[in-house]
């Protein structure tokens, strides 16, 4: 994507002013600075590197760095003049900081060994196709505008609309390293960010679509604020696109779970760790704690490795669950009904598709179209 088609994508997270490249003379005056110890980050940490490349904010509020091509446009990374007098403007740290970090990281680095239902399977794709062609169609809109929250590759790889302008955002370096797909996607760019303060300014995007987003969601702070976001960007004939990992209405039981394991009819290691994450969700305030997944886990699988090749699963199966001891996090099954309550101000549901291997209705594709 050229830098002027970034540009005309993302703003100023904080103060939604423009953004523009930064000159060479420009960055000089600004490292000499860093190197002065006269620059901090927003949030007021200090700025420990120079920048190779960087975005000024229209206005000269702040500076964003741009590193391997991925603009850093986080509330709380903006570097401003230590003596600026500008408070923190981050909406605080990441849906479960440490523990959504390390989990994030484990995963970003080993993406291509995931199997669906935790990434879209085909039939998820199509289904994205077919709902998001459908709505840019009624918009009659010549060049869709798309944000993916998240950098799902199967999303961005995916058949959009002719002329759709994709853009990507993500809170991990780690995801968008690993897992963008930046050389087979020529219309679309990745950027840091939090989903709660988009780079974005508002109403200018026809889609929003995601792929179990709200799952790292605090209940209910950010859900709520996350929801607020997403009316913001999208126009009034846009839609919210996204595919739910939702708990059932009817509880699933733990004992039936592990009886479905044992007779082969659970498919692998990540529709293992789904349902019976969904299983243990007995609040909808408190969600699931990780730590309590490892422990209900292996009470009932103590050796693994005698169980798991019957199963058919593939090597790297075997301690899947481990990075989930004694984590204290905690993720968001909230069901369908609970979802749609939680976007009811801003939105309203229109259609919603469970694909076939869905046999409980934990991952259907949704649409939501925003009320005026």
């Amino acid at each position: 994507m050229k830098t002027h088609d970034l540009l005309d994508l993302v703003c100023c997270p904080v103060t939604k002013a423009p953004l523009r490249i930064m000159t060479r003379q420009e960055l000089r005056e600004l490292n000499a600075s860093i190197a002065r110890g006269e620059a901090r980050c927003a949030d007021c940490g200090p700025v420990n590197e120079t920048l190779d490349a960087g975005l000024a904010a229209e206005g000269g509020d702040g500076a964003y760095r741009v590193l391997d091509g991925v603009p850093i446009l986080l509330p709380g990374l903006r570097i401003v003049k230590a003596d600026s007098g500008t408070v923190r403007s981050a909406p605080g740290s990441p849906p479960g900081s440490s523990g959504v970090a390390k989990v994030w990281e484990v995963w970003g680095a080993k993406w291509n060994t995931i199997l669906p239902p935790a990434r879209p399977s085909a039939e998820d794709v199509t289904a994205f196709e077919q709902l998001v062609g459908g709505v840019c169609a009624e918009a009659n809109e010549s060049v869709p505008r798309a944000v993916l929250l998240g950098v799902t590759p199967e999303i961005a790889r995916m058949r959009w609309p002719t002329g759709t302008r994709l853009l990507a955002l993500d809170f991990s370096e780690v995801v968008i390293r690993h897992v963008w797909p930046r050389d087979v996607t020529p219309d679309g760019v990745a950027a840091r960010a939090d989903w709660r303060a988009m780079p974005v300014r508002d109403g200018v995007y026809d889609i929003v679509i995601g792929d179990g987003i709200l799952l790292w969601q605090r209940y209910p702070e950010d859900f709520y604020a996350l929801a607020s976001e997403m009316r913001r960007v999208l126009k009034d004939d846009g839609a919210l696109v996204v595919r739910l990992f939702a708990k059932p209405d009817k509880d699933d039981p733990i004992d039936a779970i592990f009886d479905d394991l044992r007779r082969g009819r659970i498919a692998n290691a990540a529709a293992a760790h789904l349902r019976l994450g969904m299983a243990l969700r007995r609040d909808l305030n408190s969600g699931t704690r990780l730590g309590d997944a490892y422990d209900v886990w292996h009470a009932n699988v103590p050796d693994e490795a005698a169980l798991l090749p019957s199963l058919g699963w593939p090597p790297e199966s075997l301690g899947s669950f481990d990075l989930y001891r004694g984590l204290d996090t905690r993720v968001a099954f909230l069901t369908l009904a609970e979802v749609s309550d939680v976007l009811s101000e801003g939105f309203r549901l229109t259609e919603c598709r469970v694909p076939t291997y869905d046999e409980r209705g934990m991952f259907p594709t949704v649409v939501f179209r925003p009320k005026p």
